[in-house]
Parts: structure tokens; C-alpha cells; sequence
């Protein structure tokens, strides 16, 4: 249905860095400038109307705004998920961050590009800081999330350490509670002012409209199932964000999400709903995953 890998970058920051409030608009757009100025024959030539974008990493990862089934922008096949704190801090030294790294389809072969672009992005470094020279940083290492082993040991990449999956086989093997869930929503989540948190349903439904954007783009486009499920919230915490972000294709805006916690009380849930909730813990839930947004965590 969909091959996808995830991977584990331990990033090192060898100076003082002051982390931004966000980082997925900076790692998205700061890899994406390095990837394109590392792979661009020609950074003067418009990206719509150059010959060889059908070949072009930073044109499938940046710039795409046609999918192949239905309107708007397809999602995107190599995704970054920096940790999201929630405030703006500044650690003195041995500071490090892991980032999350999806990619998918036929993009996996393409990990070496996201290597060299985030390397790059690691020179010039991060936030607004990186102006003076402070806030670079190195990739200790990359580890497969799927098998644990080192894919990148910060000199040579071992592309047979990393674990590629069906996504549908991610959901096997999971024993999903059927009394009460518990959802960590780990990264800012988009959603209508006032909805959030969302309900189970509305929150599995989110993760199925998210998978199928992603297998009709980038797997072999098999229908998704509908799903069953029953339940309420029984407690929640929530905080809102603003998040500024900027994009070469879509210029500047604001976007507005939440973060939080939600109990649920489960009264029935069906098989395929159970899945999709466990697939939903890998791809993340509703719109803008190219900036790490919807990725939430599961509890008992």
C-alpha cells in the first residue's frame, strides 16, 4: 500500500543555541534552501518552467502544488518533525535535538539528499541567531526508528540499517486498549477554533484523510476503509499557538493549533479504527505534516 521509513537524527550543537518557539517552519524551509542550492543546476531558472523538476528532489519536496488524485498541494515524501517545545530558550553548551525524518514511496532512496541538506542547514545553522555565526550544529548520528540500528554514524551512511515497511503492517502486532486511550498531542495540531481536542472519531478520521493523501500520492493508491468507533473525553489540556511561518511558494502567514492531552472513554471501536489510530501515531493527524504538524503520541 505504502512503503515509508522512519529514521532518529541526533543533532549536537557544539556553541550556545537559542532554540526558535517553532522549529518546523525552520527546518522545512532552512533544508529546502541547502537541498536546492546542493542539487539546482540552475538556481536563475523558474521551478515550473525548468525541463528536469520531474527529476527534482526540491521540486517534490518544496514546490509540487498539483497531486495526482484531487486538488491542492500532495503532501510531502520527506518530512523533518523537530521536537516542539512550546517556548523560545537558550542552552550555554552540550545541547542536542532529535529530529524525527519520514520519508515515503520511492522518496526513501532519496535519504542521502536529506542528509546533505540538513548537514548544510547544520553549517549555517538555525533561528535568527545563526546571523552571528552562533546556533550551528552537527549530526552526531541518524538510527532507524523501525530496527534501532545507526543508518548515519556522522561520516558514512549504511542504507541497509535502515527498516523500509508496508504502513499498514506498522498497525500489526499493537494491542490497542479497549476501555480508555489516553493522546499526547506532541506537535501543534490544526484545527478549527474551539474543536480541539478533537473527538476520537474526528481524530481517526483526521488520521484516514492524512493516509490517503499520502497513499494516493506516494503508494498504490488502495481505498481506505470507513471506520467504527464510539467514545468521549472524559478530561483534556489545552494550549494554542500561533505559528509564523513562510514558504517560497505561499509566501508568509500564521497558522493557528493547539496542543494538549485528551482522555477518551472508548465505548466500541472496530478493528480497522483501532489501526488507523496506531498508523495515526507514525504519519500524524490532519493538515500540514511537511511542518511537523499532528504528531501525537498513544497511552493507556
Amino acid at each position: 500500500m505504502l512503503p515509508l521509513s522512519k529514521l532518529s537524527a541526533r543533532l549536537t550543537f557544539p556553541g550556545p543555541v537559542t532554540f526558535p518557539y517553532w522549529m518546523g517552519n525552520t527546518f522545512r524551509g532552512g533544508t529546502g534552501v541547502h537541498l536546492r542550492r546542493a542539487c539546482c543546476p540552475n538556481l536563475e531558472k523558474d521551478c515550473y518552467t525548468c525541463e528536469i523538476s520531474g527529476d527534482c528532489i526540491f521540486f517534490y519536496t518544496h514546490m509540487k502544488k498539483d497531486s495526482k488524485v484531487g486538488y491542492g498541494a500532495p503532501p510531502k515524501p520527506i518530512v523533518l518533525v523537530p521536537p516542539f517545545f512550546g517556548k523560545s530558550f537558550t542552552v550555554e553548551k552540550d545541547a542536542y535535538l532529535d529530529v524525527s525524518i519520514l520519508l515515503f514511496g520511492k522518496f526513501i532512496r532519496y535519504l542521502p539528499h536529506a542528509i546533505l541538506g540538513l548537514s548544510m542547514l547544520g553549517q549555517n545553522g538555525i533561528g535568527s541567531e545563526r546571523r552571528y555565526g552562533v546556533n550551528r550544529f552537527n549530526i552526531a548520528e541518524i538510527r532507524c526508528a523501525l530496527s534501532g540500528q545507526r543508518v548515519y554514524d556522522g561520516n558514512t551512511i549504511n542504507v541497509e540499517a535502515m527498516k523500509v515497511i508496508d504502513i499498514m503492517d506498522y498497525a500489526n502486532g499493537h494491542d490497542m486498549p479497549d476501555d480508555y486511550v489516553s493522546i499526547g498531542f506532541e506537535t501543534p495540531m490544526v484545527m478549527k477554533t474551539g474543536a480541539f481536542p478533537p473527538t476520537l472519531d474526528k481524530l481517526i478520521d483526521m488520521v484516514r484523510q492524512r493516509l490517503i493523501l499520502y497513499v494516493n500520492e506516494y503508494g498504490d493508491g488502495t481505498k481506505i476503509p470507513e471506520f467504527q468507533c464510539t467514545a468521549h473525553t472524559k478530561s483534556s489540556a489545552m494550549h494554542f499557538h500561533k505559528l509564523k511561518r513562510a514558504s517560497q511558494r505561499a509566501g508568509k502567514g500564521e497558522i493557528h493549533a493547539y496542543t494538549g492531552t485528551a482522555l477518551y472513554k472508548i465505548a466500541s471501536m472496530d478493528e480497522e479504527a483501532k489501526r488507523l489510530l496506531k498508523i495515526g501515531e507514525l504519519i500524524g493527524a490532519g493538515p500540514k505534516p511537511s511542518f511537523g504538524l499532528g504528531f501525537y503520541n498513544i497511552t493507556e
